[in-house]
């Protein structure tokens, strides 16, 4: 079944239902349009991503194409294989023009919004140091751990984590609030 489309002020909305009833919104550029709303498929979910960190619109792909499967996101953005494709503002099913960036995967890390399933402090990047009792704040850079220093509350470690993550990591979104405000 081929997918309802509504354009509006530059952005199209592409409806994807799943046959559970689950209903889908994927964004593209209305200058992508054409890409996507190629004849004879179906945009579907991709369910089995969901554990990586959101749902992933795909579709199968026509008979004269080397892959199985097309990625939305991978389509628009041009991606050559090995490339990453991030999304500036998380949101998985977001693929507008201004979202998407092909990355490293420490630029692809950057922006990661969710915390490891161990984290107890409830803050990214800070954790309790046992031999001292102070909350510990570090960052992730070039796939080393840097310290950031021993805080008395969770708070204050978690300020230094952010203020690192503005100078050391362009793609974080707190860079990204730093550089708008």
């Amino acid at each position: 079944m081929k997918n309802k489309y509504e354009i509006k002020n530059g952005v199209v909305t592409i409806h994807i239902h799943r046959l559970n009833g689950q209903k889908f919104e994927a964004l593209v550029s209305e200058e992508d349009f054409v890409a996507v709303n190629i004849s004879d498929i179906s945009w579907c979910i991709d369910d089995k991503t969901k554990r990586r960190g959101g749902y992933y619109a795909y579709c199968r792909a026509p008979r004269n194409y080397p892959q199985q499967n097309l990625s939305m996101h991978r389509l628009l953005a041009h991606a050559k294989e090995g490339e990453l494709v991030d999304r500036i503002n998380g949101n998985t099913l977001d693929n507008r023009r201004e979202n998407l960036r092909i990355a490293d995967h420490t630029q692809n890390n950057h922006n990661r919004t969710r915390r490891n399933r161990n984290n107890t402090s409830g803050a990214k990047g800070v954790a309790r140091h046992t031999q001292s009792k102070k909350w510990r704040a570090y960052i992730m850079l070039d796939y080393k751990q840097k310290h950031l220093g021993l805080f008395d509350t969770v708070e204050e470690a978690a300020e230094a984590v952010r203020k690192a993550k503005v100078k050391f990591m362009p793609y974080s979104p707190e860079a990204q609030e730093a550089a708008c405000a």
